[in-house]
């Protein structure tokens, strides 16, 4: 799927649809009733602003979804799994690229740790706290690819 990097191209897409953010962090928002919606933020916040932000600075990627009517007329929208499964990986590598980029930083040209400006415990701190994140991501992340297997699995 092509990159949207327009606003114009963002508002124009319908309501329902789901874009994951080709940022670092594989943002995903949801389009209802004109505004796009984080669905992991407060319940009536809008994030508008921030998606606009995000599609003019790195684009997003529109995800396929399927809809259907629950019993009471609304509509309730799912994804693919492959859709969910690319969300899913697209959040994680970017979670992973930005531990690396932040180890990597305390390291000079030559790959030693740039003891100018860090010294030895602040890179350790810093690559313990690393290590727990992706420990932490790892466990979330196999509890969200269990949560896509059908239930008679």
């Amino acid at each position: 799927m092509t990159a949207i990097k327009r606003i114009a191209e963002l508002d124009a897409l319908p309501d329902g649809t789901v874009v994951v953010g080709l940022d670092p962090q594989a943002t995903v928002v949801h389009k209802r009733a004109g505004h796009w919606i984080d669905l992991c933020k407060p319940s009536g916040t809008t994030w508008n602003v921030r998606t606009y932000v995000m599609a003019r600075r790195y684009g997003v990627r529109a995800v396929a979804e399927s809809e259907r009517t629950t019993e009471v007329g609304t509509t309730e929208t799912t994804l693919s799994v492959t859709d969910q499964l690319r969300a899913l990986i697209d959040h994680y590598q970017g979670r992973e690229d930005a531990r690396t980029r932040s180890i990597q930083s305390f390291l000079n040209e030559d790959g030693d740790l740039d003891e100018g400006k860090y010294t030895w415990s602040e890179y350790d701190q810093a690559t313990d706290d690393s290590s727990h994140a992706a420990r932490d991501d790892l466990g979330n992340l196999l509890g969200e690819l269990a949560g896509l297997l059908p239930d008679q699995v």
